[in-house]
């Protein structure tokens, strides 16, 4: 058993329905891979329509954001207390908690959108028109 399946489910996955046809769609682009692989697999393909790929693009830029945001406020809560305990000089420890409360409220809006961008991706992929036969 591994460790992911000790976790509780936060969100829930792409229903069934939805990760069958995947798979269907998957079978008739004679892709077989799974986890990363699929993912590319499907990245790929989705992006061909240009539309796909802004709207994905506007996913991942304010992920993008939200995750370097995070890490900056994360950064900036540690350096305050280092700041407030070294003595370089008065800062009080309430810039560090609200830099941390901010870096954690950007990491959810960071999963809130890696989230939605793989959703996206999926769902237009398990949308596509049949492969015609050749």
């Amino acid at each position: 058993m591994d460790s992911a399946s000790n976790l509780p489910k936060l969100l829930p996955p792409l229903p069934n329905e939805v990760q069958l046809r995947i798979g269907a769609k998957a079978k008739s682009r004679e892709f077989d891979g799974k986890g990363e692989g699929l993912f590319l697999h499907c990245y790929a393909v989705v992006t061909a329509d240009e539309t796909c790929q802004n709207r994905l693009d506007a996913f991942r830029n304010q992920y993008g954001f939200a995750r370097n945001m995070s890490f900056a406020f994360l950064v900036a809560a540690v350096g305050i207390v280092i700041a407030h305990y070294v003595g370089v000089h008065p800062v009080r420890l309430r810039w560090a908690l609200l830099s941390g409360l901010a870096s954690i409220t950007l990491f959810y809006r960071y999963l809130k959108f890696f989230r939605q961008f793989s959703y996206e991706m999926f769902l237009r992929y398990a949308e596509l028109e049949p492969v015609k036969a050749s």
